[in-house]
């Protein structure tokens, strides 16, 4: 996506002599070490970052073996400037610990390329992390316990977002007063391409839209997530889970994922503009707390005109309002396409039935728990009619869980997220001694 490389820095032409880069080439990359848990002074992990940008060109900031703690992020946000990768430990190891004003991180666009792993953001007053139009990934990294505008943990504003592997959990977006304040309780993106990848985004709240992610998308950028968990957010308004607008661009995906336990007015689980592929996921248990006309939308939902939704092997279940009423999908006559998929309550409307499909029967789906792998899913028991209903669009090799656990496990594979396994253990764990349990990630 948009990554620039730099030229070779020597170019060799057929039957020429070799072309040597300038004295003014990149010069190569420095490590600068954090040996210290101080908020400033040299050895500190602020004078390391303001070390590597004052260094043309990519650097790396790494922790001193065996240093853990907490790092005071006082005062303004910390600004990068300059291509950078930070290697944190991982875990709670290195805290950055922010002052409950400011922001911890802020990124500016000239910065390039920016990696940040390995780190626990938790603390901020203003946005954990404010990427200014940087291509910017999260890497393993915690973000919990952050307040701000919009984005508590992260807001992107233009560039790219990669968050892989990481949690941002317990975070709180608040309406202060500005025109997109309380938007993305997790995730704020605007004007940015986003990849979520393995990663889990829970229990955030927005004071507006979209507890877990609110996504405005560039027209030339999409929104993929994938083998994730979006679970447990609120948002006072609409999309508890996930708000997402592409504006003609290309659509937005989900792709193996679950999105489960989220709540807002209505709209509970994803509420979309534009277009929206959903491949193998799970969309159940979102919750409308207040629907004023009964029946309306609790699951999947558009929003305005020019939608087109793609549903394939995906299983939408139990959304509903505080009366126990609303619809899973409440579908657009033939710019909603459906296939292979198990929707547990849905209006008698005409959409493009595309074959394949369970439609108003119990899936017999569990909770979300621990079922293997490193994030949860919601199981599906024997004698669902899931099992072996599903098609594979994406090629995947493995269903959410990832790891052993197969996404095709009898003659075709389960709608939804999740693989069933005739003889596994409890939680749907396979009985194989060669599948070790993946580390959690919580």
């Amino acid at each position: 996506m948009r990554r620039a490389f730099p030229l070779p820095l020597l170019l060799a032409l057929p039957g020429a002599a070799p072309v040597i880069a300038s004295a003014q080439s990149e010069p190569p990359p420095a490590t600068f070490w954090v040996t210290h848990l101080g908020a400033a002074g040299p050895g500190s992990f602020r004078a390391a970052v303001d070390a590597a940008n004052a260094h043309p060109g990519a650097d790396h900031v790494r922790f001193a073996r065996g240093l853990a703690g907490t790092v005071p992020m006082n005062g303004p946000a910390l600004t990068i400037e300059d291509a950078l990768h930070v290697h944190g430990p991982g875990g709670t190891q290195i805290r950055l610990r922010g002052d409950s004003q400011n922001g911890i991180l802020r990124i500016l666009a000239r910065a390039g390329e920016v990696v940040l792993e390995g780190l626990y953001l938790t603390d901020a007053g203003d946005g954990a992390i404010v990427n200014e139009g940087a291509i910017l990934t999260v890497d393993a990294c915690t973000l919990r316990a952050n307040f701000g505008a919009r984005g508590a943990a992260i807001a992107s504003y233009g560039g790219d977002l990669y968050l892989r592997r990481s949690i941002v959990r317990d975070n709180y977006s608040e309406a202060r007063g500005g025109e997109q304040d309380g938007l993305g309780g997790g995730v704020y993106a605007r004007d940015a391409a986003v990849t979520i990848d393995a990663s889990r985004l829970s229990a955030n709240t927005a004071e507006s839209l979209g507890g877990g992610l609110y996504a405005d998308l560039p027209a030339e950028g999409a929104l993929l997530v994938r083998d994730s968990v979006i679970d447990a957010n609120a948002a006072w308004s609409q999309a508890g889970g996930l708000a997402v607008m592409t504006h003609g661009g290309p659509p937005a995906g989900v792709i193996n994922s679950t999105i489960s336990g989220n709540r807002s007015t209505r709209y509970a689980a994803v509420w979309f503009q534009g277009g929206l592929v959903v491949n193998n996921s799970t969309i159940a248990d979102n919750y409308g707390v207040m629907m004023e006309i009964p029946g309306l939308c609790a699951g999947l939902c558009a929003a305005g005109r020019d939608n087109e939704l793609w549903l394939n092997s995906t299983l939408l279940a139990a959304n509903r309002d505080a009366f126990g009423d609303g619809y899973d999908l409440v579908p657009t006559a033939q710019a909603t396409h459906v296939s292979h998929s198990l929707v547990e309550r849905m209006p008698d409307l005409p959409f493009d039935d595309r074959g394949g499909n369970r439609l108003n029967v119990d899936p017999r789906l569990g909770p979300l728990l621990d079922n293997g792998g490193a994030l949860p899913t919601q199981a599906l028991a024997a004698g669902s009619p899931a099992i072996d209903a599903g098609i594979n669009p994406s090629l995947l090799q493995h269903d959410q869980r990832g790891g052993c656990h197969a996404r095709v496990v009898g003659s075709a594979p389960d709608i939804g997220a999740y693989e069933y396994q005739p003889g596994s253990g409890i939680g749907g764990r396979p009985r194989f001694p060669f599948c070790a349990p993946m580390p959690r990630r919580r």
